[in-house]
C-alpha cells in the first residue's frame, strides 16, 4: 500500500474513532442531563419516565425509610429519585413512633421530607420548676425564657431559663412607681402579653378598675420599667413592639387611631390609621388592619399602610351591615409578596406586589386561591420563620396552606383549641385541646398527644430539639413541665 493510501485510511480511521468519541460524550452528557432531570427506565412498560427527587429527613436523624413497601438502602438523610405519582412514605427510628405521610411526587421536582419530627414512644416528662400559679405566661421568641405572672393581682413576674437541662428561675417585681396603684376597694390584674423581638423587653397590661395602663419591663435591667400609657397620657386597647427597636412601638388608642410612640423620647406620632378593630406589623414598619364598620356607609375594611406613605391602601370591602368575622394578614416567601383575607368561612389568598400604600396605580395583587372553613375565622397567619404556610382555624376546623407545593390541607382536630395554633418550627404546631396539649404536621396529619393537663398558655421547643416545655396543673400543682424529645437522654 503506498504513503498516500495510508494516509487516507489513518484519516478515516481518525475521523471514526473521533466521532465515536464524540457520540459517546453526548449520549453520556445527555443520558446525565436526563438522571438530572429525574428520568427513568420502567421495566415493566419498556418505556422512560420522569420522575421527582425526594429528599428524606428526620429529627432526629438516622431513621429507617419505605416508599410504599420497598425499604430504602440509606437512612436519613437520604434522597431518591422516585416516579411520578402518589406516594406513601414511612420513616421508623426504635423508640419512635412511625412518621408516615401520603404524598404526591411532581414529574421533575423536588419535594422535601426533610422536616419529620419523630416522637419517643414513651415521653418521659419531669416538672423542673414548680410555681404558686399561671395567670399568664409568654415564652420568649428565641424560645429560652419562659415568663409567667403567677398571681394576676400582684406585680411579680417570674422568668424561668429553658435552655439548660437544669432550669433557674427568678421572680422579678416591677418598680414602685412603674404603675398605677388601684384606688380603695379596686381590684388590679397584670397580664403578659409579649416579648419584644430582641427576647429583652416584656409588654404588661396593667388593670385597675376600669382602667388599664401598658408597662414594658426590661428584663436585662429590672430596675426599669416604662409606663407606655402614664408618660404619653393615651389609653391603649393594643400595644405592639416594633420588629426592629423596643423602644418603639405601635398602640392602638380606645378611640380607635393607631399611632407610632417613643417610650425613651416620650415622643408620639399623629394619627396614622383612624376607626381601626385591630392590626399587625409586618417587616419593620408596615401595619396591617382591619376598621370597624363605617358610621355612613356601614361597610368594614382591610388595608395596609406603607412607612411614610400618606394614606392607607384598602384591598378588601365588606358588605353593608356585614358582621362576620374580618381578618387580614401579610407576609413575604421567597421573593413573593401574599396578602391574605379571613371573612366568615372563607380564606382568600392573593400575590403580587407591596406598592407604596398611597400609590395611584392599580391594586397590584391577584387571587391564588380560596379557601373554606366548617366555621367562622377566629385566627389567621403565616408560619414563623420562611412564612411558607398559611393557615386559618375557627373551632375544630383548620386550613393550612403550602404556598411551595401550592396545596391546601383542611382538617379537623379532636375538639375546639383553647388558644390558636401555636407553631414550634417551621413545620409543626401545638394546640391545648380540652386539658391535652397535641403536636401535628403543618397539614394536621402525624398527630401526637404530648402532655396531659396542660394549661393554654406557649409552648416552648428549645432549638437543639432536646425539650419540649409547657405549663401544666396537675390538681393544685402547676409547674413548668417537659417531655424529652430524645431518646436516651
Amino acid at each position: 500500500m503506498n504513503r498516500k493510501a495510508q494516509k487516507r485510511l489513518l484519516r478515516i480511521r481518525l475521523a471514526i474513532v473521533y466521532t465515536a468519541m464524540v457520540l459517546v460524550v453526548v449520549l453520556l452528557v445527555t443520558g446525565l442531563y436526563f438522571i438530572i432531570q429525574g428520568y427513568r427506565y420502567n421495566q415493566y412498560d419498556g418505556k422512560f419516565e420522569q420522575g421527582g427527587l425526594v429528599q428524606f429527613g428526620t429529627f432526629p436523624s438516622g431513621a429507617d425509610v419505605r416508599l410504599d413497601q420497598v425499604h430504602l438502602a440509606n437512612k436519613t438523610p437520604s434522597s431518591l429519585t422516585v416516579g411520578a405519582g402518589n406516594h406513601t412514605v414511612t420513616m421508623s427510628e426504635a423508640g419512635y413512633d412511625t412518621w408516615q405521610k401520603a404524598v404526591t411526587v411532581r414529574a421533575g421536582a423536588v419535594l422535601w421530607l426533610d422536616y419529620a419530627r419523630l416522637v419517643p414512644q414513651k415521653l418521659v416528662a419531669t416538672t423542673p420548676i414548680k410555681l404558686a400559679g399561671a395567670a399568664s405566661g409568654k415564652v420568649s421568641y428565641d424560645t429560652n425564657t419562659f415568663a409567667v405572672i403567677e398571681n394576676a393581682a400582684q406585680p411579680t413576674v417570674t422568668l424561668v431559663g429553658l435552655n439548660t437541662d437544669t432550669p433557674q428561675s427568678k421572680q422579678v417585681t416591677l418598680p414602685t412607681g412603674s404603675y398605677t396603684a388601684p384606688s380603695a376597694g379596686e381590684s388590679q390584674t397584670f397580664k403578659i402579653v409579649s416579648w419584644s423581638y430582641d427576647n429583652r423587653y416584656i409588654l404588661i397590661k396593667h388593670t385597675y378598675g376600669t382602667n388599664v395602663e401598658w408597662i414594658s419591663l426590661d428584663t436585662n435591667n429590672t430596675s426599669v420599667a416604662k409606663n407606655i400609657t402614664t408618660t404619653l397620657g393615651v389609653n391603649a386597647t393594643d400595644v405592639q413592639y416594633t420588629p426592629n427597636d423596643a423602644n418603639a412601638l405601635y398602640l392602638l388608642s380606645t378611640d380607635g387611631i393607631v399611632r407610632k410612640v417613643d417610650i425613651d423620647a416620650k415622643t408620639m406620632s399623629g394619627p396614622l390609621l383612624t376607626n381601626v378593630h385591630d392590626f399587625s406589623i409586618y417587616n419593620t414598619d408596615t401595619l396591617v388592619y382591619t376598621t370597624n364598620a363605617d358610621p355612613t356607609t356601614h361597610v368594614r375594611t382591610a388595608g395596609y399602610l406603607t412607612p411614610g406613605a400618606s394614606a392607607p391602601r384598602v384591598f378588601y370591602r365588606t358588605a353593608p351591615n356585614d358582621t362576620a368575622p374580618l381578618f387580614a394578614s401579610i407576609n413575604k416567601y421567597y421573593g413573593s409578596y401574599y396578602e391574605v383575607i379571613a371573612h366568615g368561612t372563607a380564606v382568600q389568598i392573593y400575590t403580587g406586589s407591596l406598592t407604596t400604600s398611597d400609590t395611584q396605580n392599580p391594586a397590584p395583587f391577584s387571587l391564588v386561591t380560596t379557601l373554606a372553613l366548617n366555621a367562622p375565622v377566629e385566627y389567621l397567619g403565616f408560619s414563623p420563620d420562611q412564612h411558607r404556610f398559611v393557615y386559618a382555624g375557627g373551632s375544630s376546623s383548620v386550613v393550612t396552606y403550602d404556598l411551595d407545593s401550592q396545596q391546601a390541607s383542611p382538617f379537623t382536630l379532636q375538639s375546639p383549641p383553647l388558644t390558636q395554633l401555636d407553631w414550634i418550627d417551621d413545620f409543626h404546631f401545638v394546640t391545648v385541646e380540652g386539658t391535652t396539649l397535641r403536636m401535628y404536621d403543618y397539614d394536621g396529619t402525624n398527630g401526637h398527644d404530648m402532655m396531659q393537663n396542660a394549661l393554654p398558655l406557649d409552648v416552648s421547643l428549645l432549638q437543639d430539639g432536646k425539650y419540649l416545655n409547657a405549663i401544666t396543673k396537675t390538681g393544685s400543682t402547676v409547674a413548668i413541665t417537659r417531655d424529652t424529645m430524645i431518646v436516651g437522654q
